[in-house]
């Protein structure tokens, strides 16, 4: 609305002109008889932004669609994003906090941690977890990377505690049937 134009106040909007969008400010003189318009071509800022966003909603996707929970964290520890599995799995979000306060029965950081030293981008290493979550037992796969900018590493969640159950039965099994035989 030109009346809403002053001198002190002017007005900006963005407008479309065929194939452009122009970014328009318009200000009143300072005897208030006459308006200037300014306009900017900002057609390839906002294919960018269009493209960036279609960037994100992809990018979001693919995190969601990751079949174990996973977390984003900085090199303090502090949890900056985590997928629907991992809010599942904990009951909560926990962005913000340390991760290992949250899964961690102890509270304590995981020995062998790579927040410790920085993880070079696309370098992964695992470690398995024992103490997680009411006695359970993970593989946590740690990989660097930037997120917004920054270091930070990509966690993935991969409860084996089944696994450890089935291999600590099939020894036990094995050491009964191995002290069976000697008993012969």
């Amino acid at each position: 609305n030109l009346s809403q134009v002053t001198a002190t106040s002017p007005v900006q909007f963005e407008h479309r002109i065929g194939e452009k969008t122009v970014f328009f400010t318009v200000k009143r003189g300072e005897s208030n008889d006459s308006l200037y318009f300014y306009g900017s071509d900002i057609s390839a800022l906002k294919k960018t932004e269009v493209r960036l966003r279609d960037s994100n909603n992809i990018n979001e996707a693919l995190l969601q669609a990751i079949p174990f929970a996973m977390d984003i964290v900085d090199k303090k520890g502090l949890v900056l994003y985590q997928n629907q599995q991992m809010t599942d799995l904990l009951g909560a979000s926990m962005r913000g906090r340390r991760c290992w306060e949250w899964y961690k029965e102890d509270r304590k950081q995981c020995p062998g941690c790579p927040m410790d030293n920085e993880l070079p981008d696309g370098e992964t290493s695992t470690i398995e977890v024992s103490g997680v979550l009411g006695g359970r037992t993970f593989n946590i796969s740690h990989t660097g990377m930037r997120y917004q900018g920054s270091p930070a590493v990509l966690e993935i969640f991969q409860d084996i505690t089944e696994r450890i159950r089935a291999e600590e039965e099939i020894r036990r099994l094995s050491l009964a049937v191995e002290q069976s035989a000697n008993a012969v």
